[in-house]
């Protein structure tokens, strides 16, 4: 899900190494919840719910990929993942750009959550 100042309602939750703050967004206005208990108590069960990870067990790394389309282009880029962090459930792959030159590969960019016991809990 795309988060924009243009969506109405959520639910947000930010994970960082020292804390977790839970924030609700709606009407435009940004509040913060002092515990976790307000949204718990509170009926937010329309409003979906966004989490934002600041931790040191990110990992990011740049690779290439040949230039494909389509449903190859998902494979390819999964495989990609599942070299990189395998067995984390928690990861993502984009493509940034495509070279000029050459062959024109993509520069992608891999990102995981290396141990994800530390959110674990929050998202079930």
């Amino acid at each position: 899900m795309n988060f924009s100042l243009s969506q109405k309602k959520a639910q947000i939750i930010l994970i960082s190494d020292h804390d977790v703050r839970f924030y609700l967004w709606q009407k435009k206005t940004l509040t913060e919840l002092v515990h976790y208990e307000e949204l718990i108590a509170q009926q937010y069960d329309d409003h979906p719910v966004i989490v934002i990870v600041n931790i040191l067990e990110e990992n990011f790394r740049f690779d290439t990929m040949i230039p494909v389309t389509g449903r190859d282009r998902k494979a390819l880029l999964e495989r990609k993942l599942d070299f990189a962090f395998r067995g984390s459930e928690y990861r993502a792959g984009r493509v940034l750009q495509q070279s000029r030159d050459g062959r024109r590969d993509y520069t992608i960019l891999l990102t995981a959550i290396t141990k994800p016991a530390i959110i674990q809990p929050w998202i079930d």
